[in-house]
């Protein structure tokens, strides 16, 4: 169980990171505390929860 919960957060780390930083560029966002950056980071947090929830799911499908 402990290796899932680390393999999930590996999961989330990589989807912040990756999501965030292509999208900063392709949006030409230079200012974290502008609204749009704040926008962003909503959009990153919600593929975050999707992703979680698809694996909760796919977890209880395992059993």
């Amino acid at each position: 169980m402990m290796g899932r919960i680390e393999q999930l957060q590996r999961e989330m780390r990589q989807i912040r990171e990756t999501y965030l930083d292509k999208r900063r560029e392709q949006l030409d966002i230079k200012d974290k505390s502008s609204d749009q950056w704040h926008d962003l980071e909503a959009e990153c947090l919600s593929l975050m929860q999707d992703h979680y929830t698809k694996s909760l799911e796919s977890k209880s499908l395992d059993k």
